[in-house]
């Protein structure tokens, strides 16, 4: 099984259904990040909301970018699964990366 992040908030939500995630060290500067959201769920997504995601999507997608191979470990086995995807962009171009 794999999990696909599409998006920041799809991440969000998935480091709010797993807190665990956030104790990885590639994670851990999002943790003063994600105490400025306004509503418990980033699904709950407010105009606020949105303006929050915006502003910080660079943080979040340079977490993803930054992850050891420990932590890609940590992460697949936190989620229960064998798979884990984000899409990130580079040279202007979206792709798809998977570990």
């Amino acid at each position: 099984m794999r999990v696909i992040i599409s998006s920041v908030p799809n991440f969000i939500d998935l480091l709010q259904r797993y807190p665990a995630l956030t104790s990885l060290p590639a994670f851990s500067n999002l943790l003063p990040v994600l105490k400025g959201m306004h509503t418990p769920r980033v699904n709950e997504c407010s105009a606020c909301n949105k303006k929050f995601v915006q502003n910080n999507k660079s943080v979040f997608e340079g977490s993803l970018n930054s992850l050891s191979a420990s932590d890609k470990d940590a992460m697949k086995r936190i989620l229960g699964v064998s798979e884990v995807c984000y899409y990130s962009q580079r040279n202007g171009k979206l792709d798809l990366f998977c570990f």
